[in-house]
């Protein structure tokens, strides 16, 4: 395992869909920044960069092209967010530790954060629009 999974608390999920080499977080879609009270956490929503060699059955009976990731940090004890918009394409550096490093960056956005605990909360894929 090397890279960002190496932060995660459950790599597993993601390193399976990918048969071990998931790709670097650099060049992803920013769908959603989430900052929630319990924890307290925050959940960032991408898409990846890359679409598996290797796909679930079902996703390509449903011709899905595009994985997309949520992130959740826990026990979040500093964030910082500038700036935002319709469709950030931004590189994320993971760092793991005690406290585990989020830094997003792009053109339009930054985003710094510290926490306890990092995990992958879910694993989907779609079609992206124009793609069939």
């Amino acid at each position: 395992m090397t890279g960002w999974t190496q932060a995660l608390g459950n790599p597993e999920g993601i390193l399976a869909v990918y048969g071990g080499e998931p790709p670097e977080l650099a060049a992803v879609h920013v769908h959603e920044v989430t900052l929630h009270r319990d924890g307290p956490s925050l959940t960032v929503t991408v898409d990846l960069p890359v679409f598996p060699a290797r796909p679930p059955a079902k996703w390509v009976r449903e011709r899905y092209d595009v994985v997309q990731i949520q992130l959740r940090f826990f026990g979040l004890t500093d964030v910082e967010l500038r700036g935002f918009g319709t469709d950030p394409m931004a590189d994320i550096v993971l760092s793991p530790g005690d406290p585990v490093r989020v830094e997003i960056v792009s053109p339009v956005l930054t985003l710094t954060a510290s926490a306890g605990f990092v995990d992958v909360a879910g694993i989907s894929a779609y079609q992206a629009a124009g793609s069939r």
